[in-house]
């Protein structure tokens, strides 16, 4: 995943170390046309989708933000993070990933 994604950003890398395998990946079938995803809920509770996900280097599931996608600030103790969950089809399995959290600066924090 980025390293430290700040409010507002456009075109940060986010990558999911998924631990095995994933270059034979394709589309969820309750995901017609969304490519590879990512389920998100943002840190005030939102949810939303990262869609046309791909694999780089095998095991790691990409996705490049577009506007809005970092658009709330959680990186306080007491702010929840972004939460991230791929949906895939392997194979014959097909389902949900274990979720991932994030952290997202305010555009004035240095982390």
């Amino acid at each position: 995943m980025a390293n430290r994604p700040k409010k507002g950003d456009i075109g940060t890398v986010i990558l999911i170390d998924m631990q095995e395998d994933i270059s034979s990946a394709t589309e969820h079938s309750g995901e017609a046309g969304n490519g590879l995803v990512i389920i998100v809920t943002k840190p005030d509770g939102t949810a939303g989708k990262w869609t046309d996900c791909t694999v780089q280097d095998s095991n790691y599931l990409k996705y490049t933000t577009i506007e809005n996608d970092l658009d709330k600030a959680s990186a306080d103790s007491d702010d929840e993070t972004y939460k991230l969950t791929p949906k895939f089809a392997l194979g014959a399995w097909e389902g949900h990933c274990d979720t991932v959290e994030m952290y997202v600066y305010d555009e004035q924090e240095t982390p």
